[in-house]
C-alpha cells in the first residue's frame, strides 16, 4: 500500500508488544511503550533517539511521562487501553478507519484523493494518527510501527495549489464548452 503525494514511507519499526504511543507536544518525536520498556523515534527519520528497558506504561488518563530527551515531559497516549491521536492536519489531510467485512482498514485522505495505507488483516491496529507538526503519520500495530512523513514545503501549499489546478482545469473545460456553438454541444 502506497500513500498519495505528497506522503512517503519513512521507515517500518519492528517493536513486539507495543502497548502506546504518543507525540511529544509540537514536535514529531514520538514515544513508545511496550512490555520491553520504552524508546523515543525521531518520527522525520525514523530512528530511535532513546531506549529505557524499565516498565513504563500509562496511568489511568493515558498519560505517560517521558523518557530522555522528553523526560520532563507528560504525554497523552494512545494504544491498547485507549486514548487516541490527532486523526486530522491543519491543511486538510485525514485519517480514515473503515471497518468491512471484520476487517479494518485506514485511508489517506484529502480534498483531492485517498489512498489505503493498512488494515489489520495480519496484526491488531493499536493507534494512528498525525504528530503535532502534521509532517508526520503513524500507524501502531502490536508488532510495529508505520511512520508516513512529508517535507514542510508540501504542508498545505501542495494541497492548495492540487486544488486550485483542479478549479482551473474545471473552469478551463466550461470555457471551452461554452466557447463551440450550441449545435456542436
Amino acid at each position: 500500500m502506497s500513500p498519495p503525494t505528497p506522503w512517503a514511507k519513512v521507515a517500518i519499526i519492528p517493536v513486539g508488544g507495543l502497548v502506546a504511543v504518543g507525540f511529544s507536544p509540537d514536535t514529531d518525536l514520538l514515544l513508545v511503550i511496550s512490555h520491553s520498556g520504552a524508546g523515543v523515534i525521531d518520527c522525520r527519520t525514523g530512528r530511535r533517539i532513546a531506549r529505557n528497558p524499565a516498565p513504563h506504561y500509562p496511568d489511568d488518563a493515558n498519560i505517560c511521562r517521558g523518557i530522555p530527551p522528553l523526560q520532563d515531559q507528560l504525554i497523552a497516549v494512545a494504544g491498547l487501553w485507549g486514548g487516541s491521536l490527532p486523526p486530522e492536519t491543519h491543511d486538510g489531510w485525514h485519517v480514515v478507519s473503515e471497518r468491512v467485512d471484520k476487517i479494518t482498514s485506514l485511508h489517506l485522505t484529502n480534498a483531492v484523493t485517498s489512498a489505503q495505507i493498512a488494515d489489520d488483516r495480519i496484526v491488531d491496529i493499536r493507534a494512528f494518527g498525525f504528530s503535532p507538526t502534521g509532517l508526520s503519520l503513524i500507524v501502531a500495530t502490536a508488532a510495529d510501527l508505520l511512520i508516513l512523513g512529508r517535507s514542510p514545503a508540501d504542508d498545505g501549499d501542495a494541497m492548495e495549489m492540487e486544488v486550485q489546478r483542479a478549479g482551473e482545469a474545471l473552469f478551463q473545460t466550461l470555457d471551452e464548452e461554452e466557447s463551440r456553438p450550441f449545435s456542436d454541444r
